[in-house]
């Protein structure tokens, strides 16, 4: 963990090869970025792995998380990072596939202020079009929300253009950094006023991106 109730403790990453953690230089350019958002936020973690996402919100303010997993090892390593950094009462783990869940009525918890979408790297970057179509059509979003992406820089060699040919309209990338094997970005409606939006080529250490 970065920050918050819960700094300074180590999760444990999920067995096998089927998820990626994610490291903290990641997790402290993105919740820096996200830092204004957090206090109070409900929030949506699908392909959750490990749990580190929606729980390093927690930590740093977030009120209330929903993470969507289908892994057995995944969901296990989920519930036990939870009772270590005791903020199980503020979470609900859903087991199952994440395009059926975003099929379904909205989670009681809704709608979400933050998605976290982190899909395993070997599906299509067409999933993110799928994601944020569901999210968009049924009103899981509340007001304001935004959607945060992980995917392979392999599967985004074409450009930054290639990430954002997969996000449908009115949507665009808001923010956007590379890290070693991964992007990450952030999603959000055009309509909004967004004379903020960063989409430069340094993480927020200075560093240029990978």
């Amino acid at each position: 963990m970065i920050a918050g109730s819960a700094g300074g403790l180590s999760l444990k990453g999920p067995p096998g090869a089927t998820t990626r953690p994610i490291t903290d230089r990641v997790k402290e350019s993105v919740f820096a970025h996200l830092g204004p958002v957090l206090p109070g936020a409900v929030v949506l973690d699908l392909f959750a792995g490990s749990g580190a996402l929606a729980i390093e919100a927690l930590s740093r303010g977030a009120h209330r998380a929903v993470l969507v997993e289908r892994d057995p090892g995944a969901l296990s390593t989920i519930e036990a990072n939870l009772a270590k950094t005791r903020l199980a009462p503020q979470a609900r783990v859903h087991r199952g596939e994440v395009i059926a869940f975003l099929g379904g009525l909205m989670a009681p918890e809704g709608p979400f202020d933050l998605v976290f979408a982190d899909p395993p790297y070997d599906l299509h970057d067409e999933i993110v079009t799928t994601v944020i179509s569901r999210l968009d059509e049924r009103g899981w979003l509340a007001d304001g929300g935004r959607v945060v992406v992980r995917r392979s820089t392999e599967r985004t060699r074409g450009g930054p253009g290639a990430l954002a040919r997969t996000v449908p309209p009115p949507w665009v990338i808001s923010w956007q950094r590379s890290y070693g094997d991964a992007v990450v970005a952030e999603l959000t409606p055009a309509i909004a006023d967004r004379g903020s939006a960063d989409l430069g080529g340094a993480d927020r250490d200075g560093s240029p991106e990978s």
